[in-house]
């Protein structure tokens, strides 16, 4: 199933250099199979993956430039299409950032 997501998708725009794609899945202890939205947006710049107090393992060296991805996964029982559901949980994230400010830099959190 997870194949299906990754390799035969269908991407759809989701806004914000999102791509998006969906399908049912059912994993084990779920009662029942639910939607799941897979979003990705290619990553342009250099990110870091280690730092320097980790050991450095290349598993993949190469001087041929790749298409790199940041990926998430969305399980809703929402009816909307992926763009309105991706824009939902983008707006979620924005609000939620304000919440741990408030909590952890200005120590409003007890």
């Amino acid at each position: 199933m997870i194949e299906k997501l990754f390799f035969s998708a269908q991407w759809v725009d989701a806004g914000c250099g999102y791509e998006g794609t969906e399908a049912e899945l059912q994993l084990v202890g779920w009662i029942r199979s639910r939607r799941v939205i897979l979003t990705r947006r290619m990553i342009n710049d250099n990110i870091l993956l280690v730092d320097d107090k980790q050991l450095h393992l290349a598993f993949v060296e190469t001087t041929e430039p790749t298409k790199r991805y940041e990926y998430a996964v969305l399980v809703t029982n929402l009816c909307y299409d992926i763009y309105a559901i991706a824009q939902l949980y983008r707006d979620r994230t924005d609000s939620e950032n304000c919440f741990d400010e408030l909590k952890n830099q200005w120590v409003w959190g007890g």
